[in-house]
């Protein structure tokens, strides 16, 4: 079964928007390297698997990916070791445009969740 199988349209389309647009590219076309700092949970469900070569090779460059909670990537972002944020913590991203270390924060995706069961009656 491939990524697009099962996977919410939406949620490639939010991803893609970020990688395809352009985010981070004037990084790519100058070092030819893009690093990017995300949380475990992106990379570990899989769009980067389809999303990164074809940026890749859209954009002739190389994307890295380093996986760790939001605080590491931002600071890492602080630190000038990462070109472009996917993070989880809107308060820290809205502080760090605002602190100058970025210039744009964009939504990108969102959850749901949603409880399935059946309703128990116990007797009294």
């Amino acid at each position: 079964m491939g990524f697009f199988n099962g996977r919410p349209r939406w949620l490639l389309l939010a991803i893609g928007a970020l990688l395809f647009l352009g985010v981070g590219y004037g990084n790519c076309a100058k070092k030819q390297e893009l690093i990017l700092a995300s949380t475990t949970s992106t990379p570990d469900s899989g769009p980067f698997d389809v999303l990164i070569p074809a940026f890749e090779k859209k954009y002739n460059c190389f994307v890295k990916v380093i996986a760790v909670g939001t605080g590491q990537a931002i600071r890492l972002a602080k630190d000038g070791n990462a070109d472009v944020l996917l993070v989880h913590d809107r308060e820290s991203e809205e502080k760090f445009v605002s602190d100058s270390y970025g210039i744009k924060r964009q939504d990108v995706m969102h959850n749901d969740f949603f409880i399935v069961g059946r309703r128990l009656t116990l007797p009294v």
